[in-house]
């Protein structure tokens, strides 16, 4: 099978606490029993949370500029749009969802 699987805490996700979204969208607590530290780290500590994409077209990208240039699985970055998308998803403010330039 091709595609990627991206984690909180790495290049393409990197804010942890985009979690407490994940929280609000899917019934974690209720239904698997996890739940978040203060820090946003998944408990029971075995916890995973990811996105997994089954495409044989995905490709890892970092939402930082200069954390992709420092990553070597960051094969682009994505561009002001995103941390619009992201903001408006309510995790985060646009400012904290803004790339670093």
């Amino acid at each position: 099978p091709e595609g990627k699987r991206y984690s909180w805490g790495y290049g393409a996700c990197p804010d942890l606490d985009d979690h407490a979204a994940v929280f609000k969208l899917l019934p974690a607590r209720e239904t698997l029993g996890m739940d978040l530290t203060e820090a946003f780290q998944l408990l029971p500590e075995q916890s995973t949370a990811a996105i997994v994409i089954h495409h044989p077209e995905a490709k890892y990208y970092a939402v930082r500029g200069e954390e992709s240039r420092q990553n070597p699985l960051a094969s682009e970055t994505i561009d002001e749009s995103v941390a619009v998308d992201r903001a408006s998803a309510g995790a985060v403010t646009l400012a904290e969802a803004r790339l670093d330039a």
